[in-house]
């Protein structure tokens, strides 16, 4: 803001996740020193309600900016409270077409690409297989809506069976009509948030897809979706195409590489952004 001292460290709201704090931190460290002074961490709800009590709370410490947002139904919720006050927000994966509109969002800004990408590299690895027909699966946020209405845009000659409108079920009880749809079916798109996506995966690693050469296809989420916490999680995530990977090249990183090579898989990251 122009009436700030330009000596003075900017008064920064953080709002992370938790394989995101990792990088974050290390960037405070490494190249934040004494240019910003984090006042208050907050987790992220991946909700629009919850982005709208979050921007009270930074409204509340004075903050000049907010770093952080990893979802777009959080970044809309933050933004209908942070830019009429003008505060400006730097996410690293609020992936949303709609924050390509910086009239619409003018004090937004994001150091990921939109969703568009995602789009073109999962048709990408469809025509490179020349998979025909598959299962197209996805929750009910903005994230997984917007880009589910994108492949089925982009992808008119492939049989879509299942669009389920919620995965959110903590027991895994309601996956299992949706798995019974897919079961004959080789490859599954599978677009949600983190949990949701692993909760799909395990379930299907139960009922013995993988025996059965069944593909899971996802977007984002298989970046955010790590760590996963046990064995199963592990077999579980294996062989999953996941194509944006989110993963810092640090400890989180050679966490995963060392779990997989437990039960004798390897984790490969053809590629890796946000602190590489």
């Amino acid at each position: 803001r122009s009436t700030r001292q330009s000596d003075t460290p900017v008064r920064v709201g953080m709002l992370y996740t938790s394989p995101e704090r990792y990088g974050m931190e290390q960037a405070i460290l490494e190249r934040g020193a004494g240019a910003f002074e984090p006042v208050v961490w907050l987790p992220e709800p991946c909700s629009v309600e919850g982005g709208l009590e979050l921007a009270r709370v930074f409204v509340e410490h004075n903050v000049e900016a907010v770093i952080g947002g990893g979802c777009s139904s959080t970044a809309l919720g933050l933004q209908q409270i942070l830019a009429p006050a003008g505060i400006p927000q730097i996410a690293y994966a609020a992936t949303s077409q709609r924050f390509d509109n910086a009239t619409a969002f003018p004090f937004f800004l994001r150091t990921c690409p939109s969703e568009t990408p995602e789009v073109d590299a999962i048709v990408s690895v469809i025509a490179n297989w020349g998979w025909q027909r598959m299962a197209l699966i996805a929750a009910d946020d903005p994230y997984s809506q917007t880009l589910a209405g994108q492949l089925r845009d982009a992808l008119p000659a492939a049989v879509f069976v299942s669009f389920a409108a919620s995965l959110t079920d903590p027991t895994g009880e309601a996956i299992r009509p949706l798995l019974a749809e897919l079961r004959a079916l080789r490859v599954v798109i599978a677009i949600g948030l983190a949990s949701d996506v692993k909760r799909v995966l395990v379930a299907a690693h139960r009922e013995g897809f993988a025996e059965q050469g069944c593909t899971f296809v996802t977007g984002s989420t298989i970046g955010v979706m790590l760590p996963v916490d046990t064995k199963e999680e592990v077999v579980a995530t294996h062989g999953v195409l996941g194509v944006r990977l989110a993963v810092p090249n640090g400890p989180l990183l050679q966490r995963m590489v060392t779990l997989y090579a437990s039960v004798g898989l390897r984790f490969r990251s053809y590629c890796a952004y946000a602190y590489d």
